[in-house]
């Protein structure tokens, strides 16, 4: 499976799967972005990553999509320099951001990419 960056061609199909995620948790686009994203905004010192609108249609689940994804997003966000990505949860994706090293933190996940001293942490992320 190749993961690669989403392009301005992929947009519409970007905001369809948007539109599919907020369908499923029963709310609006507009008004879940709106809250989801104040999040990933929040101010700090280390060099934060936020992963917004994480969702896979019905008939890729169980084929390994979404563990490709989070594999590409941690690779993304290390080769950034993050010291840290999070992401907010549904019960069911819980799953298949835990195995990628994500941890449960009040109403979202965060997965630590270095310790304290800026040392890499090499992870324990497995697409599959």
């Amino acid at each position: 499976m190749r993961v690669r960056p989403a392009t301005r061609q992929d947009s519409l199909t970007l905001a369809d799967f948007r539109g599919a995620m907020f369908a499923e948790l029963g709310e609006s686009p507009a008004a879940g972005f709106e809250r989801h994203a104040a999040a990933a905004f929040v101010a700090g010192f280390e060099p934060k990553g936020y992963l917004l609108n994480v969702y896979t249609v019905p008939r890729c689940r169980g084929h390994g999509v979404a563990g490709a994804l989070m594999a590409a997003a941690v690779a993304r966000g290390r080769e950034l320099g993050m010291a840290r990505l999070r992401l907010h949860t549904t019960v069911q994706g819980r799953p298949v951001h835990a195995p990628a090293g994500f941890t449960p933190r009040q109403d979202e996940m965060e997965l630590v990419l270095t310790d304290r001293s800026g040392a890499s942490d090499p992870g324990r992320v497995h697409p599959g």
